[in-house]
């Protein structure tokens, strides 16, 4: 495990982060959110151990791998080059065959003898998070990894990522605007806003909808707050009722019979992580007016 305690920064008068703490268990894959300037790149940059200057406690003991989004790398190199070069930094000797079914699962290992000035972008990522394996790191941190990939890229390296965290152990903190890379194979999400932790949530999320019931007059509406039990009421509005619940259609349905409550109309919307984001700014925001 590896555990942030209480860090704070700051930048003359102004405060980065504010007693920010929390921890990664081995294996698990935990997602960073935050709008730009939240001190989201100075929070990885300080568990990289890249900081020094900070106030709080940090894993000492933990090998940390560490990319950082648009990597400098060596254009005129083959990439094979710079896994060598790399590991060579942290004392080893790069062998191909440690690491061939990741580079094969990622397209990369067809690249491999060709120079870096030939990569896309999201190649040169692809390398960029591949060189942050090879020190053979307890812990790694990612920075918009896939950054330049279109859909088909980006989901099939969270795929493999997610696959090497479970066959390795490996534990992962994920930084990434694209909500739905985050979504797509995180264990928990961190939102991070202003200097604060605001909150850590696990990926349960992806279990609730969001339903609005149209009932037939304003009794059935009251009658069904009362006696409901498939969740939490979020907004009520003449005969339209907000609902947000892990019950599915069949479910909501069959309980409104029960009730002898007629229904005019129903929609329901999955829970996104970006729902839950834009929530948490609303709510930021309402607090500071």
């Amino acid at each position: 495990m590896m555990e942030v305690k209480s860090i704070s920064k700051k930048y003359g008068n102004k405060t980065i982060l504010d007693k920010v703490s929390f921890a990664i268990e081995s294996g698990e894959i935990v997602g960073l959110v935050g709008k730009n300037g939240a001190g989201k790149s100075t929070l990885m940059k300080i568990m990289a151990h890249l900081d020094p200057d900070f106030k709080g406690e940090i894993d000492e003991k933990s090998r940390i791998g560490y990319f950082i989004e648009n990597p400098k790398l060596y254009e005129k190199k083959t990439g094979l080059w710079h896994l060598r070069f790399f590991s060579s930094i942290y004392g080893r000797r790069f062998d191909l065959e440690d690491y061939k079914d990741f580079l094969d699962d990622i397209g990369l290992a067809e690249v491999l003898n060709k120079k870096v000035r030939s990569y896309s972008l999201g190649m040169k990522e692809k390398l960029g998070v591949m060189i942050s394996m090879l020190n053979q790191p307890d812990f790694v941190i990612l920075d918009e990894p896939t950054n330049g990939m279109d859909i088909d890229s980006s989901m099939n390296l969270l795929k493999n990522i997610r696959k090497y965290a479970d066959k390795k152990g490996v534990g992962f903190l994920l930084s990434s605007h694209k909500l739905e890379d985050i979504e797509e194979i995180c264990d928990r999400v961190l939102f991070l806003d202003e200097s604060h932790l605001e909150e850590e949530m696990d990926s349960s999320w992806d279990d609730i909808f969001n339903v609005t019931l149209i009932l037939k007059d304003a009794e059935s509406v009251d009658r069904f707050v009362e006696k409901q039990g498939l969740g939490s009421v979020t907004g009520v509005s003449g005969k339209s009722i907000k609902l947000e619940t892990v019950c599915g259609f069949t479910e909501i349905m069959n309980e409104l019979k029960k009730m002898d409550i007629d229904i005019v109309d129903y929609k329901s919307e999955k829970r996104s992580l970006r729902n839950i984001y834009m929530e948490k700014i609303s709510e930021r925001r309402e607090k500071t007016v």
